[in-house]
């Protein structure tokens, strides 16, 4: 990386430390649903995607748009933030401090020089990708995902050990009221970033309950695939047959043109059963 991107700057007590070794991590509703991060750093400048209720446009800056692994940044604070909360802590803060191999470990990433570099990319991108946000009654707003971060330096270790940044106010509302989901800490060994969305969608839509299902045409646009649709059924069709989600299993039903999403256990799996011999099991529709 480039010096003028290692911020250093001296240790700051004015935010909140981050520093609980065991909490889930947790996701906000709209980035669960809406595809926020990009699936490349390598898609177009500029996204956008259009809804009855939600219209919204996603900037990329120099080093592409932040992508559902950069997303992991957000998880990770959203967790300690709403873990503290839960714990009775009153110091939260939407400016926080993590030490960046507690972060690299927790999200199952490498822990050498290689993790600390895509760590440090990652954050420049959530920085410089911006979000144009228009959700149908609200003000519009526009805010990077990340409002700023700097690295600071640990004078007994030769290179740094702690991450300051800062979440946007819209972000650090939700995470405020609580308006988050836990995200299944096997989430992380998911590395093909389509299997990240499904999981993401799935988290949102199907949550509990037994099954849930969705055309493949809304589902494309959900998981923000710019591909032609033949090579988003392609990379579909292989994350189906991995069925590597954890918690959901997925089938993928040609003739209907819908993605069956199942848990794993329970009715669920009964459903996910019926299915795969033929029997088509009613689930709910979006």
């Amino acid at each position: 990386m480039a010096a003028a991107v290692l911020r250093w700057v001296e240790a700051s007590d004015a935010c909140f430390t981050a520093n609980i070794t065991e909490c889930r991590p947790k996701s906000d509703l709209f980035s669960l649903e809406f595809p926020v991060f990009s699936l490349s750093t390598l898609s177009s400048a500029e996204r956008h995607y259009r809804s009855e209720r939600v219209n919204f446009t996603v900037r990329a800056g120099p080093l592409g748009p932040a992508t559902v692994h950069d997303a992991d940044v957000w998880r990770y604070c959203m967790g300690q933030l709403v873990e503290a909360k839960n714990r009775g802590r009153t110091d939260m803060e939407r400016t926080l401090r993590f030490r960046a191999h507690d972060f690299l470990k927790s999200t199952k990433r490498p822990t050498g020089g290689r993790g600390y570099d895509l760590l440090l990319k990652a954050l420049s991108r959530l920085e410089q990708t911006q979000l144009h946000l228009c959700i149908k009654g609200q003000a519009p707003v526009t805010f990077p995902l990340i409002q700023s971060w700097v690295i600071h330096r640990d004078p007994s270790h030769p290179t740094y050990t702690w991450v300051q940044l800062t979440l946007p106010a819209w972000v650090w509302g939700n995470v405020r009221d609580t308006a988050v989901l836990a995200i299944d800490a096997a989430y992380f060994d998911l590395r093909q970033p389509i299997e990240r969305r499904l999981y993401d969608l799935a988290r949102k839509h199907c949550g509990r309950q037994p099954s849930w299902r969705i055309n493949l045409s809304l589902l494309q646009a959900k998981v923000g695939s710019q591909q032609p649709r033949r090579n988003f059924m392609r990379a579909l069709r292989t994350a189906v047959e991995a069925n590597r989600l954890p918690t959901y299993r997925l089938y993928l039903d040609p003739a209907e043109r819908m993605l069956h999403v199942y848990q794993r256990s329970g009715k669920g799996h009964t459903q996910h059963l019926a299915a795969v011999m033929g029997r088509r099991p009613q689930a709910e529709k979006k």
